[in-house]
């Protein structure tokens, strides 16, 4: 948070890295355009659900840590997706 209590443009880096990479990966591996928008905005949601049920079940109280582990994940998964959709797709287009 800046000083007047807004949200800093490099907070949400790691959510446009998710919704870039999971949106490239899917729209790689399926013909349709609406199904890969979709993945796409959904995934930070079920990450979040994901991460928030984790925390639950082992119990961990640190709700200041919820923020940072989630911008990377967001970060690593969104880079991971990139690439595999680029791996995949240049082996379907270059045989």
């Amino acid at each position: 948070m800046n000083g007047k209590g807004q949200p800093n443009s490099s907070q949400y880096m790691p959510l446009a890295i998710m919704f870039m990479g999971i949106g490239w990966c899917s729209s790689a591996f399926l013909s349709s355009t609406g199904p890969p928008v979709a993945l796409s905005f959904m995934s930070p949601l079920a990450l979040g659900g994901a991460l928030a049920c984790s925390q639950t079940l082992v119990g961990c109280p640190a709700q200041n840590i919820y923020a940072e582990v989630y911008s990377a994940l967001c970060a690593v998964l969104g880079c991971i997706a990139f690439l595999t959709g680029t791996i995949y797709c240049l082996n379907r287009v270059e045989p």
